[in-house]
């Protein structure tokens, strides 16, 4: 029996859920019959009743059923049993213990008693050893994978997760485990040359399953070979969403820019200006570019303004060639430096030489 939900949260040493080992229903209805006898019995006598010392006695009986109502801690719960029991045993001493009502109303809360004292040894209460959030997502690597330290990850061991990546963790039944904070931490063989200049602590984009993408911290590297390094990742983001699953589909998002992507073999350097030739409806434009960021395979590219003036005392407006998307760019392009010297006198790179013209 679940008595917390899937992430909600939970106090160390508070009941979560309650386990039967037999026959917990048969019991739960001896008992429930056993005090509708009880209600019976004592409804026998009505001056008895509804005395003062009675009507007391029910209304700390409804009192502690309020509270019993609010609280999961065990300690609790027992005490709230042993205040009910003991005003039960008020009534039946009120309503005549050595009469018939009185005696037959002691029996009944003696029987009542004896099929607790059953269910209780029959019932285990789950506890919480920690504060957290309960998760029913159990998959059985919990004790596999810990976050106390790294040291133990191997690639042998990643590989061993014998579970489809991407696939969702059915929630189980009968087990469960406590999520003590929000970090989740990510595990993942990288080659080494992408982490050059990456060291513990830095921070770096992850997408998670071609879907969100999560802020997260570089907590432990370890080289596996010349090539490669075992790399874990942290992150507090997408904790509910990342806990269904125990194998990813990771993208690392080593930087971040905005430009053009494309070819290293389209483009070509004079002298200090690199350029572009793009096919234009049968026509080829020689598109001068700077260059972002650069790949071993591309290059992340951006262009200048579409007019620009030779210099601030010039009326000459010179017009310079735009890269856009979806724009077919030649590879390896022949461009020969009286083609490109119309750009390179302009020294585009050096902004003390150019202005952006205003156009109207």
């Amino acid at each position: 029996q679940k008595i917390k939900e899937n992430n909600e949260k939970v106090s160390k040493n508070e009941v979560v859920a309650k386990v039967s080992t037999q026959n917990e229903q048969d019991i739960m209805k001896r008992i429930e019959e056993v005090n509708k006898k009880i209600e019976s019995a004592l409804a026998e006598n009505q001056i008895n009743v509804n005395s003062t010392q009675n009507i007391t006695i029910n209304e700390k009986i409804e009192r502690v059923l309020a509270n019993i109502n609010t609280v999961n801690l065990q300690s609790k719960i027992d005490e709230y049993d042993k205040e009910i029991k003991n005003a039960l045993y008020e009534k039946a001493k009120v309503s005549g213990e050595l009469t018939k009502e009185g005696s037959k109303l002691k029996s009944l809360i003696k029987e009542k008693e004896n099929l607790e004292n059953t269910l209780n040894s029959n019932t285990k209460n789950i506890i919480s050893t920690n504060a957290g959030n309960i998760s029913y997502i159990v998959d059985g690597y919990e004790e596999k994978f810990k976050t106390d330290n790294f040291e133990y990850l191997t690639e042998d061991l990643l590989k061993s997760v014998d579970i489809k990546k991407g696939s969702v963790l059915s929630v189980s039944d009968n087990k469960a485990k406590i999520i003590k904070d929000f970090n989740t931490y990510i595990a993942c063989i990288v080659n080494k040359d992408r982490l050059k200049n990456i060291k513990r602590g830095k921070t770096l984009e992850l997408n998670i399953n071609n879907e969100h993408e999560a802020l997260s911290m570089i907590e432990y590297i370890k080289d596996i070979d010349n090539n490669r390094s075992i790399v874990v990742f942290s992150t507090n983001k997408l904790s509910t969403e990342l806990s269904k699953y125990r194998k990813i589909s990771l993208g690392i998002i080593w930087w971040s820019e905005v430009g053009l992507k494309v070819s290293n073999k389209a483009i070509k350097k004079i002298e200090k200006q690199n350029f572009v030739v793009k096919n234009k409806s049968g026509f080829t434009e020689l598109v001068p570019i700077k260059i972002i960021k650069e790949t071993e395979e591309y290059s992340l590219v951006s262009g200048y303004s579409s007019k620009l003036r030779a210099n601030k005392n010039s009326k000459e407006l010179i017009d310079i060639p735009i890269l856009q998307e979806f724009d077919e760019v030649i590879l390896n392009p022949k461009i020969s430096e009286e083609e490109a010297s119309v750009y390179l006198k302009l020294d585009l790179n050096n902004s003390s030489n150019t202005e952006e013209a205003e156009i109207k």
